[in-house]
């Protein structure tokens, strides 16, 4: 379906970069409402949402990506692994960064638990580069 389909009227079709690759999402619905991301099944693609999106826009901000693999999203080489399209990479790609934790309380107690660091791993670099554009722009 192309951008002007009656299907999505009122949706942006746009590419996010995600690890050398892009991952095409559909955003829409209403401004400053909860975002609710709406992942498609195997092997379809965002176009399985078209007869809901309609209803479901006055409520909340989608967000309609294709999966790694699917639809107009890149499709990056398999692995021996497989590890490339698992379920947890697969989430991961849609994932948003995690709220980084507070600073512990300056106190005297030396045995007082450090605060966690957000992850670098490719997941968060994502949340935090092209993922922020699609769900900072909600």
């Amino acid at each position: 379906m192309d951008a002007a389909s009656p299907w999505f009227h009122g949706f942006e079709a746009r590419d996010f970069a995600l690890e050398g690759m892009h991952i095409r999402a559909r955003t829409g619905g209403r401004a400053g409402a909860t975002p609710l991301l709406l992942l498609h099944g195997f092997p379809q693609t965002q176009a399985m949402w078209q007869r809901v999106v309609q209803r479901l826009k006055p409520y909340f901000q989608l967000v309609l990506p294709d999966q790694r693999g699917y639809g107009r999203s890149a499709m990056p080489p398999g692995d021996a692994d497989h590890a490339s399209y698992s379920k947890r990479t697969l989430a991961l790609d849609h994932a948003p960064a995690p709220a980084p934790a507070p600073a512990p309380a300056s106190t005297s107690n030396t045995t007082a638990p450090r605060a966690r660091r957000a992850s670098k791993s490719p997941a968060t670099r994502w949340c935090c580069g092209a993922s922020a554009a699609w769900w900072g722009a909600l």
